[in-house]
Formats: structure tokens, sequence, C-alpha cells
């Protein structure tokens, strides 16, 4: 499992619900990039692959 997987899983468990600008907002708040070389765009990527598997599901609020 890659870093930015384990980022986003570790961040939804906190955190959830959390749309994607809140999670990379609290990824750099962590500085998630200097110590894991993870980049926002990295952090989207899994957002949606994730969804893509199953394994996180997309909440509407309206």
């Amino acid at each position: 499992m890659g870093l930015s997987r384990m980022v986003v899983l570790g961040l939804l468990a906190e955190y959830v619900p959390m749309h994607g600008h809140q999670l990379r907002r609290q990824a750099d708040a962590m500085h998630v990039g200097c110590w894991g070389s993870v980049s926002p765009g990295a952090l989207y990527s899994e957002l949606h692959q994730l969804e893509a598997e199953g394994l996180i599901e997309l909440v509407c609020q309206r």
C-alpha cells in the first residue's frame, strides 16, 4: 500500500466526513509533503481510486 493511500485513509478515519480540499489542507498542516513526499495531486488521485474500488463512498450534502 502506497503512502498517499495510507495518508488518505488515515485522515478519513480521523476526520470523516471530509471533502478533497479539507483533506489536502489537513495533509498540508501535517507537512505530509515534507516527510512523505506526497503531492496534493496524489491525494486527489487516491480519493478517486478508493471510490472506484468501493472502499469509500461519495456523499453529497446540500
